[in-house]
């Protein structure tokens, strides 16, 4: 658990990124910053239960949730203002 400062959403401003826990997957979750407001927003979630070990990238985030030590789903979250969406998902097994 922890806060890390990031640019999550990559529009210039440092957001927050919460550890909240867990055991096999680490979850977070999100506040973005807003400059009209001059206030941090917490980040929605739709079509998915939990945000864990995440990459960024222009115009979406890659979500890797473990099911297991060797196996899990990697995610394409996708964003909409404040809400990140599940546009598709597949597995992956280590060997």
């Amino acid at each position: 658990m922890g806060i890390e400062f990031q640019d999550v959403n990559l529009d210039g401003f440092t957001d927050i990124v919460l550890g909240t826990g867990g055991t096999l997957n680490e979850a977070k979750d999100l506040f973005i910053w807003y400059a009209s407001s001059r206030n941090f927003t917490k980040v929605v979630f739709k079509g998915f239960d939990i945000l864990s070990y995440f990459e960024v990238y222009d115009g979406y985030i890659e979500n890797w949730v473990k099911g297991s030590a060797y196996a899990g789903i990697i995610q394409k979250l996708v964003w909409n203002a404040n809400l990140l969406i599940l546009e598709s998902e597949e597995s992956y097994k280590l060997e």
